[in-house]
C-alpha cells in the first residue's frame, strides 16, 4: 500500500498534530530507526512550515500538543517532544512534557536529534569543533593554564608595560 494512502487511513485525512484537514503532506522524521509508517505521520502545512522554520512558530499553534502527545505513533510522540523541549520556556509545555510518556529508546532518539536550534546533526557538530580546533598549534591539555605576566620598567622602576605571554609547557 502507499504510504499516503495509509497514513491517511491512519489519521482520517487529518493532521496527526494539530487536527487541521486542509493542505495535507506527509511528514517523515530523519534517521527513524523504525518503520517508515512508524517514522511518518500527516501534517498540514502551517505544522510542517513550522516544524522545517522555528522562525515561523507561533507559540499558540502548538498548544495542540496536549492532546497529540498522547498518540500511539511515535513520529507523532517524538515531534511533539521535540516541540515542546524547543518551547518550554513558555511555562505551558513544560508541564506537558512533565506528564508526557514515551518509551525509553523512542525518548532517547527524541533527544539525540534535538542537538540544537538549528537541529544540527551530533556529526555535523563534532566534525564543526574538529574543525575550529585546527588552529590551535598546541597540544591538548585538560584544565586552565595561568598565562605568565611579564612587566617592563622604565628607569625610574615604574612599570610601562606587562606583556601576556603563553608558557611553552603546562609543567
Amino acid at each position: 500500500m502507499n504510504l499516503e494512502k495509509e497514513l491517511r487511513e491512519r489519521s482520517d485525512s487529518t493532521c496527526e498534530l494539530c487536527s487541521a484537514t486542509d493542505n495535507l503532506q506527509v511528514y517523515s522524521l530523519e534517521n527513524f530507526p523504525g518503520e517508515v509508517t512508524d517514522g511518518s505521520f500527516m501534517a498540514c502545512q502551517v505544522c510542517t512550515d513550522q516544524l522545517e522554520d522555528f522562525d515561523k512558530v507561533e507559540v499558540n499553534h502548538w498548544r495542540c500538543l496536549n492532546d497529540s502527545m498522547w498518540s500511539t505513533v511515535p513520529a507523532v510522540q517524538v515531534t511533539a517532544f521535540q516541540m515542546l523541549t524547543k518551547l518550554k520556556a513558555e511555562g505551558w509545555p513544560q508541564d506537558l512534557l512533565d506528564m508526557m510518556y514515551m518509551e525509553d529508546e523512542l525518548k532517547a532518539f527524541a533527544q539525540s536529534q534535538l542537538v540544537s536550534e538549528e537541529n544540527t546533526t551530533p556529526e555535523v557538530i563534532h566534525k564543526e569543533v574538529l574543525e575550529r580546533n585546527e588552529v590551535f598549534k598546541s597540544a591538548p591539555y585538560s584544565g586552565f593554564v595561568n598565562p605568565e605576566l611579564v612587566t617592563e620598567t622604565d628607569e625610574n622602576g615604574e612599570i610601562t608595560t606587562i606583556k601576556v605571554t603563553k608558557p611553552e609547557s603546562f609543567c
